[in-house]
């Protein structure tokens, strides 16, 4: 499972968005995404980026997008739920007995 650090085609903070882009990844979600696929289940964005949306089904990498910039206590709360939520669609069913 793995969150996006690229919003809008700029980093949030920090280099990644100039590391992909003197590494010759497009830099956006999808660019991170696929980087990362082969470690990838599930793949969440921001709501900003929902035209990438069409892209990630293309290549058939299971997304969704959320607010996922957090800024206090609640929006970090809400992006966690999110993410396990979403996790746990790509959990085992449990055994049957």
């Amino acid at each position: 499972m793995g969150v996006s650090p690229i919003i809008g085609g700029a980093a949030l903070r920090g280099p990644a968005a100039d590391m992909l882009n003197s590494l010759g990844h497009e830099v956006s979600a999808l660019g991170v995404a696929e980087i990362m696929r082969e470690y990838l289940d599930g793949y969440i964005f921001d709501d900003k980026d929902t035209h990438l949306m069409p892209s990630f089904e293309e290549r058939g990498i299971a997304a969704m997008t959320a607010q996922s910039v957090m800024t206090d206590t609640s929006s970090k709360t809400t992006l966690a739920r999110v993410v396990l939520d979403f996790a746990d669609k790509f959990r085992d069913p449990p055994p049957t007995n």
